[in-house]
């Protein structure tokens, strides 16, 4: 990481052991698991967890977290222990994810052309 503080996780290797931690400690994690609580539960804030996302070797575990958070969302949400409403706002901001909408929209149209008009002009010249 560019100036500052040295980083909290010099490998993707060490960054995955403590989030297998945080998972598995509800001291840590609260009863829940998030990017955000596990960022905080290391000293660190979501802008040096962004900043992991721009050295390619921290890819596959950043796309391991997101994915074990999105899914324990989503799994909280269905079973009712977390609130649907604030499940689908978590899930719009942090995840991208919405409802689709789609509409099917068929159009039909007849159209008569009359030609006689533009028959007329042309026998007139």
């Amino acid at each position: 990481m560019a100036g500052g503080r040295p980083p909290i996780f010099k490998t993707p290797e060490a960054m995955k052991k403590a989030f297998d931690e945080y998972c598995n400690d509800p001291e840590k994690n609260k009863g829940y698991i998030s990017k955000t609580g596990f960022a905080l539960s290391y000293g660190f804030n979501r802008i040096l967890y962004n900043e992991y996302r721009k050295k390619p070797e921290f890819s596959n575990i950043l796309a391991e977290i997101e994915d074990r958070c999105k899914q324990e969302l989503i799994r909280k949400g269905l079973t009712g222990e977390f609130n649907s409403a604030i499940v689908k706002l978590v899930a719009s901001a942090s995840y991208g994810m919405s409802e689709k909408n789609i509409v099917d929209q068929n159009i039909e149209a007849n159209v008569n052309v009359t030609m006689t008009s533009l028959l007329d002009e042309d026998l007139k010249d």
